[in-house]
């Protein structure tokens, strides 16, 4: 045998035995497991054979050296064959737990018996399986009282002991399950004080109901914070409801029902954001409900409850952003004390309840339901309604009668609803308006005057109406506004009968009436326009978007300029920078490439709309040769509109005048 040959053989033989004696090893394990559950079973009975049948060992004449368990109904096992999990659920088993030799099982993370017969008190070799996860014993006939040594399972994060006949206290010991997730005990006969189980931070669900527990709810369990559910009903608990369960912010369901409990509902109860169900019913609370209740952002659904309306003391009620639907209860009209109403971005239709009767309602939001009805009467003398937004529902009813008479009024939408009727002289007189005021319905008539008095106004959307006239002068005196938004809203085609200029042009009857004494007059018309909007506003108004599609021109043949839709306001202290906006074709060079807003945007635009009512189309590529051709090189010929008569002397020096601005 060579050198290097005697060291392999010693290590093969030292791996052999190596092997041999983990295999004899693990026999010997499964063995004892596998004997104490044919043990047990022999004390057990069960109306399902599967128990009878698999729970065997191999015969002695079939060579089997393998008594492992691990292939046996309710029974699992790891990589070395040991056992970790005995699940015998709903077998309709019937023996006692002392029957099972926990003890030879050392390594079992998972014991689930619940929904069988088993009796007896619980067996306290239980708690010397130090790797136990899950322990469901529920709905069986346990008795006695819960073992102390219970505190020792410290990797336990499920406990299930409901439904028995447990009885005595919980023991104190329960506190140092440090790693429990869910504690279910309602099993009708536990009674003492409740312990504080505040080292039970990873809780999320706690099951107490339906005892005999007594004494005060502690205040430690506010530092719970992570349970999801708390169920405490039931039981003889006595004192006040600790405030510190106002921190439970992740607690979707408190039920305090059927106790002894007293003094006031802490206000904090009410911050309560998660929650979905809370029950205080049949306690001896006193004093007052929570003034706020918060369920906003959670999956609600469903109606609102009526007897909501029987909180007559609320004062915030929060349901944003939930899948409620149904009507919204008429009780609300009881409601008095409300000072926020949040109920927007749910399913809610039909009516209105008259919710500002009681004159504090401050903030209330509808917007993005299904409403239908007209707008409570109580709003337009709301005195104190700062805040109200209606947008997106399909609301109806004449504007000038159901607003207008809000003076605290600070933001308003009203916009994509069925509104109709005109702005009465009152509108827009809100001294302290400062968001913005969006309607976008089918209001008629011009724009009040009194919105000018909104000088703190930043936003104002009018778009999308049906509304004549002219922007009014005191708009001059809006120094904080920012969006002025009057898109397909001011002199729309129904009361400019003859259109626009593009229309016009695109028609050769239409073009020859408008003959060139009329053209000359609708360029000074767009001319004096832009001049208004450019030095005799406060603030400087540029349009943006001068084109012949947004200029209509009425009966008289007069020009006014319409779709103020991107229009911008020039601040003294701004840089006046915006993103691309207008025509192509119409739009200033400065602005396409610098993106910076003046006047001039303006001017370049009316420079090509001119040539464009001369040359009755829009005048392409003769702009380019304008940059390089000197004017009397120009024929006339070339830039007139052939479709009428050539102009009179007067005529053709306006238009060379024209040609030598538009260069």
């Amino acid at each position: 045998m060579g050198p290097l040959e005697k060291p392999l053989c010693l290590f093969s033989l030292v791996l052999f035995v190596t092997l041999f004696s983990s295999t004899i090893n693990v026999a010997s394990a499964s063995d004892e497991e596998a004997n104490a559950l044919l043990t047990c079973k022999a004390n057990l009975q069960s109306a399902n054979d599967s128990l009878l049948t698999s729970w065997i060992l191999p015969p002695h004449d079939s060579g089997s050296t393998n008594a492992s368990p691990c292939n046996w109904f309710g029974v699992s096992c790891n990589l070395d064959g040991t056992v970790i999990r005995l699940n015998v659920t709903n077998s309709s088993v019937n023996g006692m737990l002392d029957n099972f030799s926990f003890s030879l099982s050392p390594n079992l993370a998972y014991i689930e018996l619940s929904i069988n017969k088993f009796f007896g008190v619980n067996p306290p070799l239980i708690c010397s399986l130090s790797k136990l996860i899950y322990v469901d014993l529920s709905t069986n006939q346990l008795s006695g009282n819960i073992p102390l040594e219970i505190g020792l399972l410290i990797n336990l994060e499920t406990l299930h002991l409901f439904d028995n006949q447990l009885n005595g206290s919980i023991p104190q010991k329960i506190d140092q399950l440090k790693s429990l997730i869910e504690l279910a005990l309602y099993t009708k006969s536990l009674s003492g004080p409740m312990h504080t189980l505040t080292n039970l931070g990873n809780l999320t669900r706690l099951y107490l109901y339906g005892n005999d527990l007594s004494g005060f709810i502690p205040p430690e369990m506010g530092n719970l914070v992570n349970l999801v559910e708390l169920y405490m009903d039931g039981n003889n608990l006595t004192g006040s409801i600790p405030f510190t369960l106002g921190n439970l912010n992740n607690l979707t369901v408190l039920h305090l029902f059927n106790n002894s409990l007293s003094g006031s509902i802490p206000q904090e109860i009410g911050q309560l954001k998660s929650l979905q169900s809370l029950t205080f019913q049949t306690n001896n609370l006193t004093g007052s409900i929570p003034t706020s209740l918060e369920l906003s952002s959670n999956p609600l659904s469903g109606p609102i409850p009526a007897s909501l309306g029987d909180l007559t003391n609320l004062e915030i009620l929060n349901l944003h952003a939930n899948r409620l639907s149904s009507h919204i209860p008429q009780e609300f009209d009881n409601l008095k004390k409300l000072v926020e109403l949040v109920l927007d971005e749910n399913q809610f239709f039909g009516n209105l309840s008259e919710l500002c009767q009681g004159v504090k309602l401050h903030y209330f939001t509808v917007h993005h339901n299904q409403l239908t009805c007209t707008t409570p009467k109580c709003l337009r003398n709301c005195s104190s309604l700062a805040t109200a937004r209606f947008e997106g529902n399909q609301l109806i009813g004449n504007i000038f009668e159901d607003f207008g008479t809000n003076p605290n009024l600070v933001y308003l939408d009203l916009s994509n609803n069925n509104f109709y009727g005109k702005f009465s002289e009152n509108w827009g007189i809100f001294p302290n308006l400062t968001l913005r005021i969006k309607v976008r319905n089918n209001i008629t008539r011009s724009i009040p005057p009194g919105f000018g008095k909104s000088t703190q106004l930043e936003r104002l959307d009018l778009s999308s109406n049906r509304l004549v006239g002219e922007i009014p002068k005191k708009f001059g005196k809006l120094t904080s506004l920012e969006w002025l938004i009057l898109a397909n809203t001011l002199s729309v085609y129904e009361y400019l009968k003859r259109g626009s200029l593009a229309v016009i042009f695109n028609k050769d009857e239409e073009a020859k009436e408008l003959d060139w004494p009329k053209r000359v007059n609708i360029i000074k018309g767009v001319a004096s326009a832009l001049s208004y909007m450019h030095q005799d506003c406060t603030l400087a108004i540029v349009h943006r978007d001068i084109s012949s599609n947004n200029v209509v021109i009425d009966e008289e043949y007069e020009a006014c300029v319409s779709d103020f839709g991107i229009a911008k306001l020039l601040k003294l202290d701004s840089s006046n920078w915006s993103a691309f906006a207008g025509t192509y074709g119409y739009v200033a060079p400065e602005l396409a490439y610098t993106m910076k807003v003046t006047e001039k945007c303006d001017i370049y635009s009316f420079g090509v709309l001119a040539l464009e009512v001369i040359k009755g189309k829009h005048p392409g590529d003769f702009i380019t040769s304008l940059l390089t051709a000197a004017v009397e090189n120009i024929k006339l010929k070339v830039v007139l509109d052939q479709r009428l008569s050539p102009p009179s002397p007067e005529v053709e020096e306006i238009v060379n005048l024209n040609l030598s601005f538009s260069r």
